[in-house]
């Protein structure tokens, strides 16, 4: 554990957090965003989280065509 890690996991944790991209490149000092976006790429358990929603049983809110899905 180096103490520049951290600076990744507080951008992980801010972006997870939903803070906006502008006051996490504050936050973290930045000049550019795409640095800011580096240090704040989505954790593995918000990524997870999204996988998640892909592979969740859409509940079915009546007679649909067996080859539609709902959109949730």
């Amino acid at each position: 554990m180096r103490v520049h890690d951290l600076r990744h996991s507080f951008g992980e944790r801010a972006a997870d957090a939903g803070i906006p991209l502008d006051m996490r490149q504050s936050l973290l000092g930045h000049e550019h965003r795409d640095v800011t976006l580096h240090y704040s790429s989505p954790g593995l358990a918000r990524l997870l989280e999204e996988a998640e929603r892909i592979v969740r049983p859409v509940p079915v809110l009546g007679v649909v065509h067996p080859k539609v899905r709902a959109v949730a």
